[in-house]
């Protein structure tokens, strides 16, 4: 992986952690609404009527509602708005994997870094704190005292951890 790669992932992370907490929670909804969607189609076949025993013809078409629709759909026939609700599904669920690969990626680096590694690579790629108000946050919390240049030797140190687990 190259380090503008990693970098991207760096600064893409936060809000594909957002948007894997969405799909993980959209992806069953939609499930379900499929699922339901499924089950009332099958219900309006089991339930369509049938052939009007009364010997009088009803409608141009031949043969029965119920083994036509039945014929349509094991011909592989879906419903405009079911393919859709199918389609927009696998979207999600791909979009869902690809965006999971990066958070995984990204926790595991940050796993490698010491606290105050991770601190300052969080600082910079997930919150996008300026070089001030790192240097303020690392006096704050960590009590170190640096300028500008010692912040970017920081920085630059832990992504060259970062660089290496990313090989």
């Amino acid at each position: 992986m190259t380090a503008e790669k990693a970098e991207e992932m760096l600064r893409e992370y936060k809000e594909y952690t957002g948007r894997c907490g969405f799909l993980q929670k959209a992806i069953p909804e939609v499930r379900a609404d499929i699922e339901m969607w499924e089950a009332s189609l099958a219900s309006d076949l089991a339930n369509s009527g049938g052939v009007s025993m009364d010997g009088m013809p009803h409608g141009t078409s031949v043969g029965n509602p119920t083994e036509r629709m039945g014929l349509m759909l094991a011909a592989g026939y879906v419903p405009q708005g079911l393919g859709e609700a199918k389609k927009r599904l696998k979207d999600m669920e791909s979009e869902l994997h690809e965006k999971e690969i990066v958070v995984v990626f990204v926790e595991s680096w940050l796993s490698g870094l010491t606290e105050r590694e991770k601190w300052l690579i969080e600082q910079s790629y997930f919150e996008q704190k300026t070089y001030a108000e790192i240097i303020t946050g690392l006096r704050d919390s960590h009590g170190i005292s640096t300028s500008k240049d010692g912040v970017r030797r920081m920085k630059k140190a832990a992504m060259e951890k970062i660089y290496k687990m990313a090989e």
